[in-house]
């Protein structure tokens, strides 16, 4: 792990990195140290070399353990945007992000992926309707969110609609 961060960080070699996480997620069983690794191995297929394929199917992998954890929880938050921006499937992209809020209310990413959700319905399907019904949902089921003035402005340009 030690030379993941001396990979990523020093030498800046993102491929090099990649494949040491791989090699030590396939030689050691599932676990919430593993899971964390395969995060960040999807994280970086989704963010740094936009590799959809394989982002999707390290964050199912991670999702497939139905465990109550922030890296669950994470993994179901990236899935939505792998579906939406990698593959422009916005219905299942809101599904995962439904589901993060559903399954695991109250979790560390709830209101980003309300506003995730109501974003999507706005901007990518324009509903206005939906996404102004999911944008007051940020409001009141998540009060203290950093979210809050741009929900409220997102409010104000959907009224303007």
């Amino acid at each position: 792990l030690k030379l993941y961060d001396h990979y990523m960080e020093v030498l800046r070699d993102g491929q090099r990195a990649l494949r040491l996480l791989e090699d030590f997620i396939r030689d050691n069983p599932v676990s919430i140290e593993t899971l964390d690794l395969e995060l960040k191995l999807g994280k970086a297929n989704e963010l740094l070399i936009r590799n959809w394929d394989e982002a999707r199917r390290i964050y199912q992998r991670i999702i497939d353990t139905k465990q109550n954890d922030p890296i669950v929880h994470e993994a179901y938050f990236r899935m939505g945007y792998v579906m939406r921006d990698g593959f422009a499937n916005y219905d299942e992209a809101l599904k995962f992000w439904q589901e993060l809020v559903a399954l695991y209310y109250n979790n560390e990413f709830s209101d980003k992926a309300q506003f995730a959700i109501a974003f999507t319905y706005e901007t990518y399907q324009r509903d206005y309707t939906k996404a102004r019904q999911n944008y007051e949902k940020v409001l009141n089921l998540c009060p203290n969110s950093s979210l809050q003035n741009e929900v409220r402005d997102a409010i104000l340009r959907i009224e303007g609609k």
